[in-house]
């Protein structure tokens, strides 16, 4: 394994000797490898109160200040060497720095030497950099003058042609698109030109968008025939109510004849009617009203 002379390590301080529990540790370094994606190699107990692991990528060790007639201990140290080149630059920071957290959670550390013998941070600030980030919320000023952009619509074939000349990468990839496209299915398109005049004028009158690109709200012609029906159904809505018949009569002849309207209305007044000789709406205004 080509390694390097890189080096990084943390100490953390405890105000009071604590007791040493070797297996708690050690087997939260070992989960850490391997949740780090590093596979363990060995594993050497050089001292009663140093251990190091070896992967293929690098060592760590794990070292603490007790002594054989006291299991007290008032520093942890834990230090990567013989990184290899390969790895990442910011992949041992990252296993030292979570080795150390669940370090601080296990053994109740007060205070953390990181990397360098002049940075000393406490346990609560070195464990406050592993909260998650929350978005800060806007002040009242930032809600009051934030407004919702509306959106702009376009009317016409010029604005297009000036964003094209604004974003000429846009245009030249649906070209591009459009040829790959052809080269594929092997058919020659061209969506600009399938149309005639006459072809385009009857499909914008189908569509009937005005200038403004607005739906055209204007009246339809009807046919002659359209309009005869139209008329006979008003006269056939005599049959089941006066006042409905009366009231289209005037309605088509103000407004001219509303084919839908006088079919809908017939049809609702069809049914009622129905519905009454029957004595369906007697019983079920009677079972509503009790």
């Amino acid at each position: 394994m080509i390694t390097t002379n890189a080096r990084c390590d943390a100490v953390l301080l405890f105000d009071k000797r604590r007791l040493f529990e070797p297996e708690a540790i050690v087997g939260m370094v070992e989960k850490a490898l391997i949740s780090k994606g590093f596979e363990i190699v060995a594993s050497d107990e050089q001292t009663p109160h140093e251990v190091v692991f070896q992967t293929d990528e690098l060592s760590l060790t794990l070292k603490c200040d007790g002594c054989d007639d006291d299991e007290l201990m008032g520093r942890l140290m834990v230090a990567i060497s013989d990184i290899s080149p390969k790895l990442h630059a910011d992949a041992p920071l990252v296993l030292l720095a979570e080795i150390c957290r669940k370090a601080i959670l296990i053994t109740e550390a007060n205070q953390i030497v990181w990397l360098r013998k002049d940075v000393v941070f406490s346990a609560q600030q070195f464990l406050s950099a592993f909260a998650p980030v929350k978005p800060r919320r806007p002040s009242r000023e930032t809600i009051r003058v934030a407004t919702r952009p509306t959106p702009r619509r376009v009317a016409s074939g010029r604005s297009h042609q000036e964003f094209a000349q604004r974003l000429p990468h846009i245009s030249s990839e649906a070209d591009r698109l459009d040829r790959e496209f052809r080269e594929m299915t092997g058919e020659e398109q061209a969506w600009t030109h399938n149309f005639s005049e006459e072809e385009e004028a009857a499909l914008a009158e189908a569509i009937r968008i005005d200038e403004f690109g607005r739906h055209d709200e204007g009246v339809q012609q009807l046919s002659r025939p359209t309009r005869i029906t139209t008329w006979i159904m008003t006269a056939m809505l005599a049959f089941f109510s006066w006042p409905i018949a009366a009231f289209m009569i005037v309605y088509n002849a103000l407004r001219g004849e509303d084919f839908r309207l006088s079919a809908h209305t017939l049809a609702l007044a069809g049914t009622f009617g129905i519905l009454n000789a029957s004595g369906a709406t007697a019983a079920t205004l009677s079972m509503m009203i009790g």
